[in-house]
């Protein structure tokens, strides 16, 4: 595990079995885009893009944190990208794998992205 600011991140888990809570401040309706959210689902399918259920954040959500819990520590393990058009309940994040994840965040902390 990493620390990245105050809350640690971990990469490479299979995501088969996991739980997030996906945090959040959605904008379209139903949502009033004025106050932070949250949606706590399981492990649905993928692996360069996991899915996860129980997860109805509209637009504005994206870039949330999802959060899992490891060895007994909240981490970062995903972030709010889209909902499944055709399971509007459905959320979708990039699989984090530890390669990408340092690439992003050495691009975050210099500015030079590749």
């Amino acid at each position: 595990m990493q620390e990245v600011g105050s809350m640690g991140s971990i990469t490479g888990l299979s995501p088969t079995g996991l739980t997030w809570s996906a945090y959040g401040y959605p904008a379209a309706p139903p949502y009033p885009g004025n106050q932070m959210y949250v949606a706590t689902g399981s492990y649905v399918s993928g692996t360069s893009q996991i899915t996860m259920n129980n997860n109805d954040m509209t637009q504005g959500s994206s870039g949330g944190n999802w959060l899992t819990n490891y060895s007994g520590q909240n981490c970062v393990n995903g972030v709010q990208s889209h909902r499944n058009s055709s399971q509007p309940t459905y959320a979708v994040s990039p699989y984090l794998n530890t390669n990408d994840f340092q690439t992003l965040l050495q691009c975050a902390a210099t500015g030079q992205c590749n």
